[in-house]
């Protein structure tokens, strides 16, 4: 039997066994390799015949800042030169579900840790678990000496400064994992009223080969193309995943992409549109992009500014009364495009809400968060503070730190610097968190993911050093997926913050 790593062009090659031979599957990220990996796949392969590790792809690795720290395809490789192992596969699925579907295994292993751990943040073994009925297989799990490749990896390969270390340990002293842990149990029992535009994201992706031959222009290979939830469907995609039931009021169109898009959105999504007589027409943003490197080459809108009548501002003012009684929180997503025009503002200045509001290339002259006058919390990154402020400082975190000290006198706010990290500005603390992701891959929606998340964890009147803590792990983790392929779970978080904090 030859020893190969298996893909959707092979993947048969694994049936002429099936009738004869035990299939045996582990599932992991196997990235730091260490003994505790090899004890459970030897141990893993006395339940069976052939073994088959499937290894999870880069995009879908959530175990810190950073990782993985090796590649899939060297992560599969070194799995595959193990005595123990006959097949590898690499999973291009964000759970084991799509894994399991594709190899159908007779036994499924996982690490002992897993029989006690049925508490709602191990949801997808929960899930697992009801899948694996279905196909008729069976679980074992194995026991060996413990190690963790995430702990291994912090004290080995950590890339943190003294400026990121220093704030590591302040979170640390001050707050347990458990007290963080019980925070996601209360931000799972909110009722979230959210308003906003909704994007779809078209991402294209390509190759860049170079310069035609004849004309400067640049030239490329097409390789494929996907939609994404974009916008106020994106945020209230991230609030579902931290758990929060979400009534999103927004508009909608009859548009065959659009359909699709809605159809793959959580079902704890309630999804609210109001409609105006006209044609509505949502957004579409569509970005070329050139992989591997996820460069983006050019950028593209389509769309058409929302016009409200009589009837459209009367559904959207009944059905924001409606879900701001019943919900703890009012959150409130601007892009622009006109469906929160200055009557429906003023509107929502009658409210407690917390607001985002973003400028781009094409509302950057007219859409400021100041035509928001009363919202009790509100994020912007840098170049929206200073165009709203009409400033120009120098993009440094202590000069900006200085001007905020000295003349900011908004409280409850937070500015986003990217790479740099972030201010949080609340009851007169300022607190300036610095990010612990060196890599990103993709930031589209971060600055969404950040004030979806602290916009909830301010509700729960946090102190400001955690909240911008939590907030840019959740960022960094966003902007290592592709767009807004997928959404970092509160289960991935709570997972990475306890790596960071072990």
């Amino acid at each position: 039997m030859k020893k190969i790593i298996l893909d959707k062009n092979n993947l048969r090659y694994l049936d002429q066994f099936r009738n004869k031979k035990k299939i045996v599957l582990c599932h992991g990220v196997f990235d730091v390799l260490h003994y505790g990996h090899i004890a459970h796949l030897n141990q893993a392969k006395t339940f069976g015949d052939i073994l088959v590790v499937s290894i999870t792809d880069d995009v879908f690795v959530n175990k810190g800042p950073d990782r993985p720290i090796f590649s899939s395809l060297i992560r599969a490789k070194t799995i595959l030169n193990l005595e123990a192992v006959d097949f590898v596969i690499i999973s291009k699925f964000p759970n084991a579900l799509g894994i399991l579907s594709q190899i159908k295994p007779h036994i499924y292993v996982k690490d002992k840790e897993y029989q006690s751990k049925d508490n709602i943040f191990f949801n997808n073994f929960i899930l697992e678990k009801k899948f694996l009925k279905k196909i008729n297989c069976k679980i074992k799990f194995t026991d060996q000496i413990k190690y963790s490749s995430s702990n291994l990896a912090n004290l080995k390969f950590n890339n943190f400064d003294d400026q990121q270390g220093v704030y590591l340990n302040n979170i640390k002293k001050k707050y347990s994992v458990s007290y963080i842990e019980d925070i996601f149990y209360k931000i799972k029992k909110l009722k979230i009223c959210l308003i906003g535009d909704p994007i779809i994201d078209k991402y294209i992706f390509s190759s860049v080969e170079g310069i035609a031959s004849k004309s400067p222009t640049l030239a490329s290979v097409y390789h494929g193309e996907e939609n994404y939830a974009g916008g106020a469907l994106a945020v209230a995609s991230m609030l579902s995943s931290l758990g929060t039931n979400v009534n999103l009021i927004y508009y909608s169109d009859k548009n065959k992409l659009t359909k699709e898009i809605e159809k793959k959105l959580n079902k704890n999504i309630n999804l609210v549109s109001i409609n105006n007589t006209s044609n509505s027409f949502i957004p579409i943003i569509e970005r070329i992009v050139n992989i591997p490197r996820y460069e983006k080459l050019h950028q593209m809108y389509y769309f058409k500014n929302f016009t409200h009548n009589k009837i459209s501002v009367h559904k959207f003012k009944k059905q924001v009364n409606k879900f701001y009684n019943k919900g703890d929180l009012m959150l409130v997503i601007d892009f622009g495009f006109n469906f929160l025009d200055a009557n429906l503002i003023k509107f929502i200045n009658n409210f407690d809400f917390s607001v985002n509001v973003h400028s781009n290339s094409i509302n950057k002259n007219f859409n400021n968060a100041s035509k928001y006058k009363k919202s009790i919390y509100s994020t912007l990154n840098l170049s929206e503070y200073l165009s709203d402020r009409r400033l120009q400082i120098e993009n440094s975190p202590n000069k900006i730190l200085d001007y905020i000290k000295k003349k900011e006198k908004k409280d409850n706010f937070s500015i986003t610097l990217g790479k740099k990290g972030s201010i949080f500005k609340k009851k007169g603390k300022i607190i300036y968190c610095p990010s612990f992701f060196n890599y990103t891959k993709d930031t589209t929606g971060s600055g969404d993911a950040y004030f979806a998340i602290t916009a909830l964890l301010n509700r729960l009147n946090l102190e400001p050093d955690l909240i911008a803590f939590l907030g840019n792990i959740y960022a960094g983790l966003h902007a290592n997926i592709v767009g807004n392929k997928s959404f970092v779970s509160s289960e991935d978080l709570v997972k990475n913050i306890k790596i960071l904090l072990s």
